[in-house]
C-alpha cells in the first residue's frame, strides 16, 4: 500500500512519488513563503495497492491513520 500527494493549493514543495506508508514520521510537505502569510493549506493525497500477480480477486480493505504536525 503505497501514497504520494496528488495536488496542493500552497506554494511550498511536497512529497510526489509514491511512498511505502511506514511508523516513522516522514516529511510529507515544507511550507513556502507564500503559506506562511496565514492562509490554508490544502493536500490531496492518492492511494495505490500493488498486488503480486498471484493474488486473489475479491474485496481488500484497510484503515489508514494520518498525525499530523507542525513545526517551526
Amino acid at each position: 500500500f503505497k501514497w504520494k500527494v496528488y495536488g496542493l493549493n500552497g506554494s511550498g514543495t511536497a512529497v510526489t512519488e509514491w511512498q511505502e506508508f511506514s511508523e516513522k514520521p516522514m516529511v510529507v510537505y515544507t511550507s513556502g513563503t507564500e503559506d506562511k502569510m496565514g492562509s490554508g493549506v490544502t493536500i490531496r493525497f492518492q492511494y495505490k495497492l500493488d498486488l503480486p500477480a498471484s493474488a486473489r480477486g475479491g474485496h481488500y480493505s484497510l484503515k489508514v491513520a494520518y498525525l499530523l504536525t507542525e513545526e517551526e
